[in-house]
């Protein structure tokens, strides 16, 4: 089990590199995005745990419930970032044409 962490750049981008864990993973301060669509909660979340190459995920809840609707998995903070808003928009017209 290969734990990761997230090294910024210079020119502002974002690498992941091996770490020890608990050491220097830094978990309390990982990346993470939200978007609550009611009564949806998307978020993407750097993981730091390797799963078969993929160290970053999006997962749909509703409200503050913890059951998961919909999972997509990364390799990098901007695959993250670009599905995440893929996942928005879907959920957005599913929650639409719930209404």
């Amino acid at each position: 089990m290969q734990w990761y962490k997230e090294v910024e750049q210079d020119d502002g981008t974002v690498t992941t590199v091996p770490c020890n864990f608990p050491d220097d993973a830094a978990m309390h301060d990982r990346w993470q995005i939200v978007t609550i669509i009611p009564p949806m909660r998307v978020s993407t979340v750097f993981l730091g745990l390797d799963h078969g190459g993929m160290l970053y995920e999006t997962m749909v809840f509703e409200g503050d419930g913890h059951h998961e609707y919909d999972m997509v998995r990364y390799r990098t903070r901007a695959e993250a970032e670009y599905g995440h808003a893929a996942v928005c928009v879907r959920w957005r017209d599913i929650v639409d044409a719930r209404a």
